[in-house]
């Protein structure tokens, strides 16, 4: 196993933690193997299945795999697939540096892509829907089991030749229907060092010894890389699919006016939120889109989309564009033909007809609504969830919560507690994991099981023992899971996240506005030389010019035809073709042309090893052409400048088709920003006397050397007190608490990200980094490779010669705030800073 490769395509892709550790599990199962590997990466789905396949594809490729096969089970997830992995489609993985030529059953018979089939330098990524990968029968024929005559045999046949192919099946449990055993026998026969399997729900035909690696839908609720899913029913028992669909729209109009607000604070691009309905039939589907058309509801044909087996293309094609914020689509009604490969991020709401309603929380159906579409939570409650709409009364939704449990975790699920606003339901079923599920009774009363003081219907099926590394839209220590909530006050919740987000916290007016100087990893061209370009290039375009280029005359005859008494006369062309006489030029001038020419271009830097590099391309152009001794040999005009011409050109694609690498730079943020979400309730930070009066998560106001009017914090030993000394001491002149999502972070480890607790100025205009933790976590290897990742940032941001001010770092336990006793001048002594 490469692990300094691992990192790197890790790196480039900016892969998530769980598809690192994917990819590191693969890569050590292929080392390990001693037969071929047959096994399956089980990972939930909005996790990013396709950076998996991608950072597959890039490890194998620098590992000198050359042909790699990935199969799908429809036309959705092949579309999406061949976009992926083609250069230069906008749906191209970003960061993906093998280059592979993607060939499918209906491009393969090309010329070109018979040439590459024999080129072991070159990546292959074939894309075959399982149908046509499948033995055929009497009655059906299959393109790539055809002979052909570019390739001498079948594309099938080629396929079994080849000694390095690796197969990776996405949405591997959909292979396990009726055409189980002819997908099984097909791979088999293509003898491939290693079929990798990837799905969010595995077959119950998977053993558990095919499990590479597992990463459940419960754990990428817990870490943060999903939405919450919000289980919404009515209590009045009103649960009519009209009602149903008002309900959605309702909660959709929230949704985008919630995002508007959002995106319009941090300056990012638009997000269109999307309804999802899931119909059992075409007649459901055309009815639904009927209701959704009407003009008590959306009012739109444009804005109702319907995707069934009978849509035409346009559908399909709107489908693709449905995340444009430009697109008019507001709903999405699909008989069950969306449940796989179909990755937007935009679903903000999901309602399943009643038929269906028992399958709405199964992993394919949500998934389609998990995905972030900022890439990581907001923080915003509202804009990190997706609404799911029961028709079940809220009394039974929380009744069936066992049954809903097993549909969303199955068997991963190890403890699971269903919990109201501040307590919990009565009654018992039996959870997954054996244990004992707190449930309402039969008997009692909606109102009697979850109101509690005055808070009404709000309850969280959480699974215990998964960590929680994310914001969650009802989090609780060390638990993740189904929020339950009661239509009026989710409507309520989101109204009231609405108005939060649109009324701002403005910074002090006289307070600078730090310019944060974050390093990122950027992907850019590495620098262009000649020297990285081979003779054989150069005398292969030579090859054009072995002969001189005609240079015909254009000729034309007067012909006169009498018209009665008058004659016409009419300009002909002449057909016979005279070349015209061309100046021969010594091609040892040509020599001094095309380098002036390549060195003036601004491609290359003009220096003697480009000199040298250019004169040696040429001496292999002119090989190419023909030319033994450029001393005595005369070329037409003609020739010198298409020849000339031909040759930039050359130098030109090359640096065009340089190498990309991985470099850090500076980019500057403005911190904090112009306008923030405002606070609903402020304590006096006066009132706060010690621990015992301090609490946590609540905005303290009274400071006059913050930036910002209100600040948060999470501890009183650290980071209130370091606050509290920062806005005392005379040798500062002002700091700022540092708030998730506004840019203001440190990269660290795989695509992990630090935000530091506090920035302040000094009064001789240093700018500091500050960090406080308790004692007890001081030591912790995720703090300390924090601690590392912030000394690194200061020595690399001051070496840079970017930044105007001066950074430093400073990182206090909650010992060293003790003992500097509120003096600014006794915490660097203390710390060391």
């Amino acid at each position: 196993m490469d692990t300094d490769l691992i990192e790197e395509v890790a790196a480039r892709l900016q892969l998530r933690a769980p598809n690192k550790a994917a990819l590191e599990a693969v890569a050590r199962r292929l080392d390990e193997a001693d037969e071929p590997l047959d096994g399956v990466c089980d990972l939930a789905t909005g996790v990013g299945k396709t950076y998996i396949a991608a950072a597959l594809v890039d490890y194998l490729y620098e590992s000198g795999v050359r042909n790699i096969l990935i199969v799908t089970p429809g036309s959705t997830v092949f579309g999406k697939t061949v976009n992926n992995f083609t250069p230069g489609h906008t749906k191209y993985v970003n960061g993906l540096e093998s280059n592979p030529l993607v060939i499918t059953s209906e491009d393969f018979d090309r010329g070109a892509v018979a040439h590459a089939l024999a080129d072991d330098t070159r990546l292959k990524v074939f894309v075959f829907n399982v149908q046509q990968l499948i033995k055929p029968t009497q009655n059906t024929s299959r393109k790539v089991r055809e002979h052909d005559e570019n390739l001498g045999g079948s594309l099938y046949e080629h396929l079994q030749q080849v000694s390095d192919l690796v197969v990776i099946a996405d949405e591997h449990h959909v292979y396990f229907g009726k055409n189980a055993k002819a997908f099984t026998s097909a791979v088999k026969d293509l003898k491939p060092l290693a079929l990798i399997g990837l799905t969010a729900t595995p077959s119950e035909n998977t053993t558990d010894d095919q499990i590479i690696y597992n990463y459940p839908l419960a754990a990428a609720i817990a870490d943060g890389f999903v939405k919450i899913p919000v289980l919404v029913a009515r209590k009045d028992g009103q649960v009519t699919l009209r009602r149903q669909l008002a309900d959605g729209l309702l909660l959709l109009d929230r949704k985008r006016e919630a995002l508007v607000a959002y995106c319009a604070k941090q300056d990012c691009n638009p997000v269109n939120p999307v309804m999802f309905v899931v119909c059992e039939s075409i007649d459901d589907a055309n009815e639904v889109a009927s209701e959704l058309r009407g003009p008590d509801m959306l009012g739109s044909d444009e804005a109702v989309l319907v995707v069934t087996s009978e849509s035409p293309d346009e559908s399909l094609a709107a489908l693709d564009k449905v995340e444009d914020p430009a697109s008019p689509v507001r709903a999405i009604v699909s008989v069950q033909m969306l449940k796989e490969g179909w990755d937007v991020k935009n679903i903000y709401v999901i309602c399943a007809l009643r038929a269906l309603e028992s399958q709405a929380l199964s992993e394919q159906i949500l998934g389609r609504g998990l995905r972030l579409p900022f890439g990581s939570r907001t923080g915003v409650p509202m804009l990190d969830s997706v609404e799911v709409l029961s028709h079940r009364r809220f009394h039974d939704l929380l009744a069936n919560a066992r049954a809903l449990l097993e549909a969303t975790f199955k068997e991963r699920a190890e403890k699971v507690v269903a919990e109201t606003a501040t307590g919990q339901v009565s009654g018992t079923a039996t959870a997954t994991g054996g244990e004992d599920l707190v449930l309402p009774s039969d008997g009692e009363a909606a109102d009697q099981v979850t109101r509690v003081d005055g808070i009404v219907g709000t309850g969280q099926l959480t699974i215990e023992g998964v960590g929680t590394a994310g914001a969650s839209a009802a989090d609780s220590e060390g638990s993740v899971g189904l929020v339950f909530q009661e239509f009026e006050d989710r409507a309520r919740e989101a109204e009231a996240a609405v108005l939060l987000l649109q009324q701002d916290m403005s910074p002090r007016s006289d307070a600078p506005r730090i310019l944060f100087p974050r390093l990122d990893k950027q992907i850019q061209p590495q620098p262009f030389t000649l020297s990285d370009v081979a003779d054989d290039d150069a005398r292969l375009r030579g090859l054009n010019y072995r002969s001189e280029i005609a240079s015909p005359l254009d000729r034309v005859g007067l012909v006169a035809e009498r018209r009665g008494e008058a004659i016409d006369v009419t300009p002909r062309k002449q057909a016979e073709d005279i070349a015209a006489s061309q100046e021969m030029l010594p091609v040892i001038d040509l020599i001094t042309e095309m380098t002036g020419k390549v060195l003036n271009s601004g491609l290359v830097i003009p220096e003697m090893k480009e000199k040298n590099a250019v004169r040696r391309l040429i001496r292999a152009f002119l090989a190419g052409a023909g030319v033994e001794d450029p001393e005595t040999a005369e070329w037409s005009q003609r020739r010198v400048q298409v020849a000339t011409d031909a040759f930039l050109h050359l130098v030109r694609e090359k640096h065009k088709n340089r190498p990309s690498g991985i470099v850090e730079k500076i980019e500057p943020i403005g911190y904090p920003p112009s306008t923030l979400p405002s606070v609903t309730e402020t304590l006096d930070r006066y009132t706060v006397q010690n621990a015992a009066t301090f609490v946590p998560g609540k905005p303290y106001t009274g400071w006059t050397k913050s930036i910002l009017p209100a600040a948060a914090f999470d501890a009183y030993s650290t980071e209130y007190r370091l606050a509290d000394l920062l806005d005392s001491a005379p040798e500062i002149t002002w700091w700022v608490r540092v708030l998730p999502n506004y840019g203001a972070y440190l990269n660290y480890g795989a695509n992990q990200r630090y935000i530091p607790d506090l920035i302040a100025i000094d009064t001789t205009g240093v700018h500091w980094l500050i960090e406080g933790k308790a004692d007890v976590r001081a030591n912790d290897k995720d703090v300390l490779a924090k601690k590392e990742a912030a000394e690194r940032w200061v020595r690399h941001v001051n070496d840079s010669g970017e930044v105007e001010a001066e950074w430093r770092y400073l990182f206090a336990t909650e010992t060293n705030v003790k003992h500097a006793a509120g003096s600014w001048v006794g915490l660097k002594q203390v710390t060391g800073s």
